[in-house]
């Protein structure tokens, strides 16, 4: 090889080491530019995010601020607990609801707070909400300073189960306004005890307790005797008043343990659970009677009045609620029927009576359209010219099934049924009838006797339909005397006068049956102008002279004439009575010694030759 070629060759390969050497230094000369630029972008992105940081920090610090405003001005107070009850936090509304400032409360505990009964309650509420997630609420009570307040606590507790946040919501208003509306539902507004719809609530309860424990358990049902006349005489308020009055005295008698209430009118209900003998219901029973015996202060004066206790068991009357009553009811009547004042335990035989009364209630129903029912006449006899004067109208009725019926056994289920008042009704408009035809074909001064319950008077009748048939027919009013009672006259309310003077006012009499059984007063019977006094069957009975009776009858008598009052004595049945009392100056007699009660048929024979 020449030296002219190895000349080039070592030049070429210097120059291919230059190249080399220069794309070496170009290629890190690029890569530290290339650093150079992500160092600058990193430092740019840096920048921002710094400045991302700066900005999240300042909204955080003003949500923090702003979350502060809204927990310290909430209307709603908030509690931050920790698990033993201890105030962490509290807001203004905080303050407020329990009375005290909030570094006062700061580290207290929030329990004390609470009512100490509901403490227990609490605790486990609180517990609760600190195992489990979500929202907790229960309701209780707070006590602060003396006052109760119904609350209603709303909490859930924090991710690291430290503390819980508790919203407290004041209810007391809300309460009472629940308070109001089930003591309106419930509560008989003028006693204060339940009423029927509690009373009845509370006896299930009672039987189903009784029967888990298998127990005995009484039910008592009161009634107050005669609290109607004490309405009708001195005013629905006094009558309040003596309710009132009455539940106190009842009160006093009864165990903490037992249920008084009033389901309504003066009638009033007891339970007593938890028996082991009968000696308790007696002894509560008596207790009741004597306190009920005291006299009760009415409008400055003393008046006395009983009450008739009816008494059923469970399970050995009746199982059910309704059915308990049923039996209380029938018993409390059936003491009624024995004299009042007084308890009476339910038998099987009252349920027998109960059933018999709600059938001839049913059947009374049909009885005057189905031309049931019919009248007897009995001639009530001047003592004096020994003629036939007047008569009284006596009502029978032909059951279908049961035969002739005695007025004694119907007609106090048609006043306790509401069917009196259609049968008066008839029987007025019978004898209207018959008076007319007798007046014309036997003595134009005849007159009946017609008698009129006292639930008749109690009812809206005005004797408005009586007057309107007597100008329609034509009939003096005098032909008819309307029979009344002595406790109608002894308990009268201006209604009832009013419909007795609008009697009067007719021309129609007015005659006292059974006088001297009940307990009437000279000053009415001067006020209402009484026509006539029947003597009743029960002082002439054992009729002799010097008997007792004897001197009831001609002081009767006596005072009668006094008052203008001319006497007509029942139930004579001997010429002897008859005798007596014509002695005694008695004006008119009535009894089998004359005749027995007749058809108008049979009556009209009295009178022929």
């Amino acid at each position: 090889m020449s030296t002219y070629d190895e000349d080039k060759e070592l030049r070429q390969r210097a120059e291919n080491k230059l190249a080399k050497t220069t794309d070496n230094y170009l290629s890190k000369l690029i890569d530290q530019k290339r650093l150079v630029h992500e160092l600058q972008v990193h430092q740019i992105e840096l920048e921002i995010v710094n400045e991302a940081l700066l900005d999240a920090r300042g909204q955080a610090e003003m949500a923090l601020e702003r979350f502060s405003e809204l927990f310290n001005f909430a209307p709603i107070a908030y509690f931050i607990l920790d698990p033993d009850s201890n105030i962490i936090q509290t807001n203004f509304r905080g303050e407020f609801l329990l009375g005290k400032p909030r570094f006062e409360l700061i580290g207290k505990k929030f329990i004390l707070s609470v009512e100490i009964e509901q403490r227990p309650e609490f605790g486990q509420f609180l517990s609760h909400v600190f195992v489990h997630n979500g929202v907790q609420s229960c309701e209780l009570k707070l006590l602060i300073n003396k006052n109760l307040i119904w609350v209603t606590l709303q909490a859930s507790v924090d991710i690291s189960r430290k503390t819980c946040l508790i919203a407290v919501l004041d209810i007391t208003e809300r309460k009472k306004a629940e308070e109001t509306i089930f003591i309106q539902a419930h509560i008989d507004l003028l006693t204060g005890l339940p009423n029927r719809r509690l009373f009845m609530d509370r006896l299930q309860q009672a039987i189903i307790n009784a029967h888990r424990q298998n127990q005995k358990l009484a039910l008592m049902f009161f009634d107050l005797d005669h609290f109607k006349y004490i309405n009708d005489t001195l005013g629905h308020d006094t009558g309040d008043n003596l309710l009132k009055e009455a539940t106190k005295r009842l009160q006093t008698c009864i165990r903490e343990a037992d249920t008084l209430a009033r389901p309504g009118g003066d009638e009033f209900t007891l339970i007593m659970s938890d028996l082991h003998n009968s000696n308790g219901i007696e002894r509560v029973a008596q207790s009741i009677l004597e306190v009920m015996s005291q006299p009760f202060l009415l409008q400055n004066e003393q008046c006395y009045i009983s009450i008739s206790i009816g008494i059923a068991m469970y399970p050995d009357d009746a199982d059910t609620p309704n059915d308990l009553l049923n039996k209380a009811d029938q018993a409390m009547y059936a003491a009624k029927k024995q004299g009042r004042n007084q308890f009476c335990y339910f038998t099987p035989a009252m349920q027998a009576i109960a059933e018999n009364r709600l059938r001839l209630a049913n059947d009374l129903r049909t009885a005057i359209a189905e031309h049931q029912f019919s009248l007897v006449y009995q001639p009530i006899v001047d003592l004096a010219t020994g003629k036939i004067e007047k008569a009284e109208a006596l009502i029978r009725w032909k059951h279908p099934t049961r035969g002739l019926m005695n007025p004694n056994d119907f007609i106090p289920v048609a006043e306790d049924c509401g069917a009196i008042k259609a049968i008066g009704q008839w029987v007025f408009l019978q004898v209207a009838n018959q008076v007319a035809i007798w007046r014309e074909n036997l003595n134009p001064n005849f007159q009946i006797s017609v008698n009129k319950s006292p639930v008749q008077f109690h009812s809206t009748d005005n004797n408005q339909d009586w007057v309107e048939y007597i100008k329609k027919i034509n009939l003096e009013g005098n032909a008819i005397t309307v029979e009344i009672t002595e406790g109608l006259l002894l308990n009268a309310s201006p209604a009832i006068t009013e419909k007795l003077a609008s009697i009067r006012a007719t021309g129609m009499q007015i005659s006292i049956d059974d006088f001297g059984t009940g307990y009437s007063s000279l000053s009415y019977l001067k006020k209402y102008q009484i026509d006539y006094l029947k003597i009743d069957r029960s002082f002439v009975s054992n009729l002799a002279q010097d008997s007792t009776d004897m001197a009831l009858c001609e002081a009767m008598i006596l005072m009668a004439h006094k008052l203008g009052i001319k006497v007509i004595a029942e139930g004579i049945e001997t010429s002897e009575q008859c005798q007596l009392l014509l002695n005694a100056g008695c004006d008119f007699g009535q009894g089998f010694f004359f005749s027995k009660p007749l058809s108008s048929i049979s009556f009209e024979q009295l009178f022929k030759p």
